[in-house]
């Protein structure tokens, strides 16, 4: 009997799920059935508060009064998703909490301009960003020197390439609360000037990747010297040996050279968090660094 109720669902091609939070759901549809149909469902960030408040909701989540229709929460509202609503949940009030920080800002330099971009946050009461700039390395944060609505990089003038400039990000919701900081990033982040005449290292430089731990994306330079053209390979290995991903496999000729990981293998699927060797081979010349993914 269960097998045969497996397989009018299986030949119907879809799976009805009613009423549930698949926030960031990375699982193959279950049982196998290609045209999944979640209906009543959400993928957006519950907005969930800590561990040790319980996981409550918070306010503006998309999963308040987001329940089934015809099942109501104990102050007679439609029910809230999670386990606080429904007549087995109960009722508080809802915190207006500051945004989670911005995930991994990273900046990338062209001439006498940078581009900082990032990871947008994905609560439902994101209004903007906040951009601060300093002098020094781990500057205060006093008053932004720049609010970006657009959610996800900005360009930024450097007005003396001979100074380095360092910048971090905050978020800002609807109600004005802002966010811890990002990482802080440099417009000199491998300790060398932008100069396109300075003699690039004889065979390879393998630079570190910034940031280092890093939690979504971290940003990898390197450097090649050769006549002509000479095959490359740029690839990222986990603590077993194995390939998660290759970044460079083709012939290139002498120049310093920018990739972005967004922490993902061959197939576009999300790694674990853990440490990853990033190795750099041209001929005979091996360059390696070690990196740390935190989530």
């Amino acid at each position: 009997e269960h097998f045969e109720q497996y397989l009018d669902v299986y030949r119907t091609n879809y799976l009805y799920l009613g009423y549930n939070d698949f926030y960031d759901y990375l699982e193959e549809p279950v049982l196998g059935v290609i045209d999944t149909v979640i209906e009543g469902n959400i993928e957006e960030n519950p907005m969930l508060t800590s561990e040790e408040d319980g996981f409550k909701l918070q306010a503006y989540s998309p999963c308040i009064d987001a329940g089934h229709p015809d099942i109501l929460d104990v102050d007679g509202t439609r029910s809230d998703m999670g386990h606080t609503g429904g007549p087995g949940g109960f009722t508080y009030q809802y915190q207006d909490l500051a945004p989670d920080t911005p995930d991994t800002l990273l900046i990338n330099v062209s001439g006498d301009s940078a581009i900082l971009s990032w990871t947008p946050n994905d609560e439902a009461d994101i209004n903007s960003y906040n951009l601060y700039k300093g002098l020094e390395p781990d500057f205060p944060l006093i008053t932004p020197y720049e609010n970006i609505t657009h959610p996800e990089s900005t360009t930024v003038d450097v007005v003396n390439p001979d100074t380095t400039y360092y910048f971090k990000l905050t978020a800002v919701d609807m109600n004005f609360h802002e966010s811890n900081p990002t990482n802080e990033v440099s417009t000199n982040p491998t300790g060398f000037n932008d100069d396109p005449h300075r003699n690039i290292p004889t065979g390879i430089s393998l630079l570190s990747n910034h940031p280092n731990p890093f939690n979504s994306a971290t940003f990898i330079l390197y450097e090649i010297n050769c006549d002509g053209y000479e095959h490359v390979d740029l690839s990222i290995y986990n603590v077993m040996g194995q390939k998660v991903k290759t970044i460079v496999d083709k012939l290139q000729t002498s120049g310093s050279y920018d990739f972005i990981w967004e922490a993902k293998d061959d197939d576009g699927r999300p790694v674990s968090s853990g440490t990853y060797f990033l190795i750099l081979r041209k001929g005979g010349d091996v360059k390696r660094t070690k990196m740390a993914l935190l989530k």
